[in-house]
């Protein structure tokens, strides 16, 4: 199933400016949304001022001038409004005790400089992933019991482009059917899932990996 990746917004903290130019150029060529800080104490003053669910993932130094990547570490997991955000550390330091205290400190994965960036978006996709199917697992549905029809593979397509937040017309466009064939597939899609809505087919499509 061909599912276009969804546009993030990352928080970037990296004072290498290789590396946080590098990034940026290939985040943005990729339609995502970037914050790039390479000072850990100005990294400390962002956080405060965040007062919402701002991103989707946060990339974290370790050696960083003003505070460290690990004051940050435990900054971040102290925010309610960022204990659901991915965090992966980038550094360059290579040993085992450190990868484990970051663990334990709160991070979902561990980065090793150098990467490719192929790699690296794959362990952003792949922490996004685990992180909403996570959230999504502990949610009670008062609208589903969990039964429901299979889904064709054109439905699971269709049920793919609606998690992402794609709308009939563009959904079209890119399966290269009508807006209002795929409102047909939409129609078939809710009354099979016993839902009322896409929103609820979303999240039944997470819950329980329809897609």
């Amino acid at each position: 199933m061909n599912i276009e990746a969804k546009s993030y917004n990352i928080l970037l903290i990296e004072d290498d400016k290789h590396i946080s130019s590098y990034l940026k150029s290939a985040f943005e060529a990729r339609n995502h949304t970037i914050v790039v800080i390479d000072d850990g104490n100005n990294a400390k003053e962002h956080l405060k001022t965040i007062n919402k669910p701002t991103y989707d993932i946060i990339l974290l130094d370790l050696m960083l001038p003003g505070a460290t990547g690990w004051e940050i570490l435990v900054k971040i997991r102290s925010l309610s409004t960022l204990k659901n955000c991915p965090v992966i550390m980038l550094t360059a330091i290579d040993d085992s005790s450190s990868e484990a205290r970051a663990l334990y400190d709160g991070a979902d994965d561990y980065v090793i400089k150098p990467f490719t960036f192929k790699v690296l978006m794959a362990r952003i996709e792949a922490n996004i992933r685990k992180k909403t199917n996570n959230i999504i697992s502990e949610i009670e549905l008062p609208f589903s019991d969990g039964n429901f029809e299979p889904l064709t593979d054109r439905e699971k397509e269709i049920l793919g482009y609606i998690v992402k937040g794609y709308n009939s017309k563009e959904i079209g466009n890119l399966i290269f059917i009508s807006d209002q064939t795929v409102m047909n597939h939409v129609k078939n899609i809710l009354k099979k899932l016993k839902v009322e809505n896409r929103m609820q087919a979303a999240i039944l499509a997470l819950k329980y990996n329809l897609i």
